[in-house]
């Protein structure tokens, strides 16, 4: 599960730091297109927190099951 957080807390960062990578590598607009195309399809965003959400829970049922 500590993986789990910490793989969250990466995509977080990354999130933080697209920016400035994005204004370096020449194309400062970049956070705004990817926020402007999950406005745009919002079942992308869905599909992620259902993901997300299905990992969790097999997770908490794994580890319910080695007890």
């Amino acid at each position: 599960m500590v993986v789990w957080g910490l793989f969250l807390a990466g995509i977080g960062t990354l999130f933080q730091w697209l920016e400035p990578i994005a204004s370096a590598l020449g194309d400062p607009d970049f956070k705004a297109q990817i926020m402007e195309a999950l406005k745009g399809n919002p079942q992308y965003l869905a599909y992620a927190m259902m993901g997300i959400s299905a990992i969790t829970i097999i997770a908490r049922l794994r580890s319910v099951g080695r007890r």
